[in-house]
């Protein structure tokens, strides 16, 4: 009975990594990535595939991508977008929600605290030197 069981886990697991090598090789051909550089993070197939370091996505938003024609485009916009978030503390926009086109902090609005930001780093600066 083991022996059975053992086989149909290894079944199991040969048959998702197998769909998660093709999710890989579709999301590949589809951003024309070279695949040489394509990889899962800790070598677990199915965790986070990086092609690199431009590309880094865990399985169910490469999915998410091909099943919805999402553009290089379109993730670089959003990777851009949550680093820029980021560094304000705003709130991460998961994948899904980006292509919904959900409400999301103007680039103006990132600009106008960007300035701010080095306007009190440089007035800090300039009191420091006063002592």
């Amino acid at each position: 009975m083991k022996e059975i069981q053992k086989s149909i886990k290894q079944n199991l697991r040969s048959r998702f990594e197998n769909a998660c090598e093709s999710y890989r090789h579709a999301l590949e051909k589809m951003w024309d990535l070279n695949p040489a550089y394509g990889y899962w993070i800790g070598d677990e197939i199915g965790g986070v595939y990086d092609n690199d370091g431009f590309v880094t996505l865990n399985l169910l938003d490469m999915i998410y991508c091909i099943e919805n024609d999402i553009s290089y485009k379109e993730y670089d916009e959003w990777t851009e977008y949550n680093i820029k978030a980021h560094e304000f503390n705003f709130n991460f926009i998961n994948l899904k929600s980006w292509h919904m086109g959900c409400p999301r902090v103007s680039e103006e609005t990132f600009v106008h605290l960007r300035k701010m930001k080095k306007d009190m780093a440089d007035a800090i600066e300039a009191e420091k030197k006063k002592f």
